[in-house]
C-alpha cells in the first residue's frame, strides 16, 4: 500500500518567487501567488501545507539577513509542522542552503530547498523544449512537498527531480554526486536518509561584512575600508609557499580583523589566521562568516572550522582540499 501524504504538514516558503499568474493572457488583476498557489488542487493531495511569502531586496549582501529571517521561521514552526520548503530565485539559494545546513543544529525533519532555473523571473514565451514558468513551478511545488514528507532529517537541495544533500551541492562546474530522485517510487538513498529525531537548536549568529577575492601568489594587493568588514577569505589560485603565505597574511594585519585562506595547497597555516578547507566554495564562504559568529576568538573560530557541522566535508581529499 502506497504511503499517504495527506497527513503530513509543511511551511511552503517562498522567497521573491515570481507569480506566474501574472503572465500570460490568462493574468488576472488582483490574482497573488498566494490564491495562485491554492488554485492547485494538485498540491492539497502531496500534503496538508500553508504558504508564507516573502518578499525580500534583492542585492547579496542582503543575503544572510534573510538566511537568519528563514532560520527564525523554521525555528518558530518547528514544532507545528512536519517539514518545511523553500523556494527561491537560483541566484541565491545556493548559499542559502549551505547556510540553514549550519544554523539548523539538530535538525530532525526535512528542509528543502527547490532550485530550478526557469524559476527566475522572465519575460516571453519558454524556448522550445522547456516548460513554461507556470507548469515549472506547479512541477517544483509538487516535487517539493512530496520530498518534505519523506523522513530526512537534513537540509536537501532539489534540482528539477534530483536530490541533492545542500551541504556538500554545487552548481557551477561541481561534481555534486545525487542521494535520489523524486518519480512515481520516491526514490532516495536510504543511507542517506540521516533521520535525527532530535531537538532543533538555531545557531544563526553570522558575520555578514565579508570580503572575499581571489589571490596568487606575488599578486599585488591593494584595499580601501578594511576597517569595516568583519573578515577577509582569500581563495588561492595556486600553490603558496609557506613564507608566501605568512607575508600575505601579515599584509592585512592592519585591518584587525581575522583572515580566512580557502584550499591553499601546500601552504600550512600562518599564524594568526583561518583556514578554511573541506567544502564547497560556497559552503566555505558561509562557513567562514558563521564560525565568525559563533566564536569569539581565532582557536574558536578554528576548531568550528575544523569540525564538521552538517555533514559538509567532501569526501576524498586531502589535508586542504
Amino acid at each position: 500500500m502506497a504511503e499517504s501524504y495527506s497527513q503530513k504538514r509543511i511551511l511552503l516558503v517562498l522567497v521573491d518567487v515570481p507569480n506566474p499568474a501574472k503572465s500570460g493572457k490568462r493574468s488576472q488583476a488582483g490574482s497573488t501567488i498566494d490564491q495562485w498557489i491554492d488554485s492547485l488542487t494538485e498540491l492539497s493531495l502531496v500534503a496538508s501545507f500553508r504558504t508564507k511569502v516573502l518578499t525580500t531586496p534583492t542585492a547579496q549582501e542582503d543575503q544572510p539577513r534573510i538566511w537568519q529571517l528563514l532560520a527564525k521561521l523554521i525555528a518558530d514552526n518547528y514544532a507545528s509542522n512536519d517539514g518545511f520548503v523553500i523556494v527561491q530565485n537560483q541566484t541565491f539559494i545556493e548559499h542559502t542552503s549551505a547556510a540553514l545546513c549550519l544554523m539548523l543544529e539538530r535538525l530532525g525533519k526535512p528542509v528543502v530547498l527547490v532550485s530550478h532555473a526557469s524559476l527566475s523571473a522572465r519575460r516571453g514565451r519558454p524556448t522550445q523544449g522547456t516548460l513554461s514558468p507556470e507548469l515549472a513551478l506547479r512541477s517544483a511545488l509538487v516535487n517539493g512537498l512530496q520530498l518534505a514528507t519523506l523522513d530526512i532529517g537534513n537540509v536537501v537541495m532539489l534540482s528539477g527531480n534530483v536530490v541533492y544533500h545542500a551541504a556538500t551541492y554545487a552548481s557551477k562546474g561541481g561534481a555534486s554526486e545525487p542521494i535520489g530522485r523524486i518519480d512515481f517510487g520516491m526514490k532516495l538513498d536510504t543511507k542517506k536518509r540521516l533521520h535525527k529525531p532530535q531537538s532543533l537548536k538555531p545557531r544563526s549568529t553570522i558575520k555578514p561584512r565579508i570580503l572575499s577575492m581571489m589571490v596568487q601568489p606575488g599578486a599585488p594587493l591593494a584595499f580601501s575600508q578594511l576597517k569595516d568588514l568583519d573578515g577577509i577569505l582569500l581563495y588561492g589560485t595556486g600553490a603558496f609557499r609557506p613564507e608566501q603565505l605568512h607575508l600575505l597574511a601579515a599584509s592585512f594585519r592592519e585591518a584587525n580583523v581575522p583572515v580566512g585562506f580557502y584550499r591553499f595547497q601546500d601552504s600550512g597555516r600562518a599564524p594568526g589566521t583561518l583556514l578554511v578547507h573541506h567544502v564547497t566554495p560556497v559552503m566555505g564562504l558561509v562557513k567562514f562568516m558563521w564560525a565568525l559568529g559563533q566564536a569569539k576568538t581565532l582557536k574558536a573560530m578554528q576548531k568550528l572550522l575544523d569540525t564538521e557541522i552538517a555533514s559538509e566535508f567532501l569526501s576524498g581529499t586531502g589535508d586542504d582540499a
